[in-house]
């Protein structure tokens, strides 16, 4: 017998025009040497956005959508 799962994510790749301006900014101050950022909102309503640091780091941050950090994955 053979049982499968389905799996959902629950994010939602998003454009940076999608992002509130308040993230944005926040994410451009604290890292403007930031490249390949791609953004995703996650069904707690946080903004994940996923990039390369300018020391060549990947990096995994979260923000409210009032532009508060709140976790930062390294």
């Amino acid at each position: 017998m053979f049982l499968g799962f389905a799996c959902s994510s629950n994010k939602t790749t998003v454009s940076s025009t999608q992002v509130p301006d308040e993230v944005v900014a926040s994410f451009n101050r604290r890292y403007p040497d930031a490249k390949d950022a791609t953004w995703k909102i996650n069904n707690e309503g946080l903004y994940e956005v996923k990039f390369e640091d300018g020391a060549g780091k990947n990096r995994d941050v979260f923000y409210r959508g009032d532009g508060d950090l709140v976790r930062v994955d390294k």
